[in-house]
């Protein structure tokens, strides 16, 4: 993980004040645009939620979402404590399972 790990953002409502806005936080508010435009098939899948669902079940919904490059940018920074995110499973000590490195 980059050493910066967020960045100094203008208030859009007052432009002298400024803000730390963190990587993630950008990137999942990308991806939740995003989401709300294309509406992908995971967004009421609850099997992407599950502790037990292999990510590798998963992948054929991950290989053709118009969001993965987004989904996979945000779990990256943001390293989610679990579900399924761009065809991985993240688990709460931080680790990331999956059988092959998906789209890099």
């Amino acid at each position: 993980m980059p050493a910066e790990t967020s960045i100094v953002a203008r208030s859009p409502h007052d432009p002298a004040r400024t803000y730390r806005v963190s990587k993630a936080t950008d990137a999942y508010d990308a991806l939740t645009a995003a989401m709300k435009m294309t509406d992908p098939a995971c967004q009421d899948d609850g099997r992407f939620v599950l502790d037990d669902q292999p990510a590798e079940t998963l992948t054929y919904v991950c290989d053709t979402c118009d969001v993965f490059t987004l989904c996979k940018a945000y779990a990256r920074l943001a390293r989610p404590t679990g579900a399924v995110w761009a065809g991985r499973r993240y688990k709460s000590d931080t680790t990331e399972e999956s059988s092959d490195d998906r789209r890099e």
